[in-house]
């Protein structure tokens, strides 16, 4: 494995007789991702030619909104770096950064490594990567990542992180470390009206139908009022769009004979309840996105409009981006942070386009869904009975999509429960630490007033003694009076005044006392 990433792989690359960017030469506009992995051949057999070590690999930032292209951009990179020799299998593990992050300290590092440990010496995908850097122990994973990636043992695994611009770049300004791991950072932008009308028309020729001109405006008026709404969702809207689209010409055509031209026929009918289904659900929970009329109406008028062959080709395949939030589709629908420029700039401008597998569906093409191949229609499966499957597909789509928004409602909640627990742990920390100081301070005013009392009694008793020693002075005194005024001392079984020549005995003095 380190034979590949680190330089010391012996032999230089054999020419195989299939070019490897094949894969991603099938895919729609893959020119700038084709030019980055041709540049890291050629900088592999120049080295090899030169007699230079082999230069690291590196790892890879996709960077993107939903339904731009990221997965499967993911899952072809793959085989094409295996094809050229840059990774020693051909084999992708697909994780998320909320699957890398643990539930309590000390399990993040066991998921990375875990992770990293099934992807040896392919690619470890991380969708959703910026995950990495939120919650309690987001800074952990971010850490427990870079240092699985500066570790020799896991030297084959090239990393690919994906995930929104903004989200990315703030999740790597968390970790400089982290940031400086990623030397090639790969943009794919949004749709374009003109993407979308020129994707809708090239499945519409696929599939095998006809597009009336009614029908073509309205595809054109709708894809340019749904990209400028919030929660735009590029491939995936388009998709959507087809799939409502398809519902309404099966509800339509069903009672047909199988010989009507109808039957292959896409019209206004058809396609203006669907974008204006789109429409309703992207303007659900936005109250600053005004309400309008729909884009068709049953009987009235359509003017026809040419289509715009100047398209742009920013075309991409849905990928697997779950549903936003309404704070992430609020924020998705913000320009892009500045950060984003150096993700740009690190790539030379050369990846401003995006992709979209336009393969036949013989070639067993994606059709928008996660990792869903297209399924030809039989020969000879009657239409009535072929639109009645593609209702019932339909159905199963919207019931696994919905099945995806109860696991994402459900993790959601999972996040909150989670974050009120680390809250409610904190507070009481806080009050812990809180009677703990107080426990101290009492316990040291405790001690302190006992030293005070233990020296008040101290004093007490010395100057009790000084009072006895007086008074035993001022009785001496009384008894026998020195006429020089001298000190008393005890000697033996009485006292002696300081000169000598006067004594009063114990028992005498006590005699004194007690009268």
């Amino acid at each position: 494995l380190m034979d590949v990433r680190m330089g010391t792989m012996g032999s230089a690359l054999s020419v195989d007789d299939s070019d490897p960017l094949d894969a991603l030469k099938k895919l729609y506009r893959m020119e700038p991702v084709i030019k980055k992995m041709q540049q890291l051949r050629n900088t592999l057999i120049m080295a090899q030619r030169e007699g230079e070590d082999n230069p690291q690999l590196g790892h890879f930032a996709f960077v993107g909104n939903p339904g731009t292209g990221k997965t499967t951009v993911a899952r072809s990179v793959a085989g094409v770096l295996f094809g050229m020799k840059l990774i020693a299998r051909n084999h992708l593990v697909e994780t998320s950064g909320l699957n890398m992050t643990g539930e309590y300290v000390g399990s993040t590092k066991k998921k990375v490594e875990g992770e990293l440990e099934k992807a040896k010496g392919g690619i470890l995908f991380i969708d959703e990567a910026y995950e990495l850097g939120r919650g309690q122990f987001g800074g952990e994973a971010c850490s427990a990542l870079v240092a699985a990636m500066t570790n020799p043992k896991y030297a084959g695994v090239v990393v690919i992180i994906a995930g929104y611009p903004g989200e990315i770049s703030d999740m790597l300004d968390t970790n400089p470390g982290m940031k400086s791991r990623f030397q090639h950072f790969i943009e794919f932008p949004d749709w374009t009206p003109n993407d979308c009308v020129d994707f809708f028309t090239k499945r519409v020729a696929e599939k095998g139908f006809e597009m009336k001109d009614d029908a073509k405006s309205i595809v054109q008026d709708g894809f340019a009022q749904l990209v400028k709404m919030s929660g735009w969702g590029n491939a995936r809207d388009v998709d959507d769009v087809w799939k409502a689209g398809m519902r309404e010409r099966a509800s339509r055509v069903v009672d047909l004979p199988s010989d009507s031209a109808q039957i292959r026929s896409l019209i206004a009918a058809d396609i203006g309840p669907a974008i204006d289904e789109k429409v309703k659900a992207r303007e659900m929970g936005s109250a600053s996105v005004p309400s309008r009329p729909p884009t068709w109406t049953e009987g009235a008028s359509v003017p026809s409009l040419p289509l715009d062959t100047q398209f742009s080709p920013h075309l991409h395949q849905r990928d697997k981006d779950v549903p936003l939030t309404e704070e992430a589709e609020a924020a998705r629908a913000q320009p892009a942070p500045v950060e984003l420029e150096s993700f740009v700039q690190l790539e030379n401008q050369a990846s401003q386009e995006a992709i979209v597998d336009y393969s036949c569906s013989g070639c067993g093409s994606l059709n928008g869904g996660e990792g869903m191949m297209e399924e030809a229609r039989d020969e000879g499966v009657p239409d009535n009975i072929w639109a009645e499957l593609q209702i019932a597909k339909e159905e199963e789509y919207q019931r696994e999509a919905a099945r995806q928004m109860e696991l994402q409602r459900l993790e959601e909640e999972r996040k909150r429960i989670e974050a009120e627990h680390a809250a409610e742990q904190e507070r009481l920390q806080q009050i812990a630490e809180e009677q703990a100081r107080q426990e101290a301070l009492r316990r040291a005013r405790e001690a302190y007033e006992a030293q005070l009392r233990q020296q008040r009694e101290a004093e007490e008793r010395r100057r009790d003694e000084e009072r006895k020693k007086q008074a035993i002075q001022e009785a001496l005194r009384r008894i026998s009076p020195c006429p020089a005024g001298f000190q008393w001392y005890q000697c033996g079984t009485g006292w002696r005044c300081g000169g000598g020549s006067h004594f009063v005995s114990d028992a005498e003095l006590n005699r004194n006392f007690t009268q």
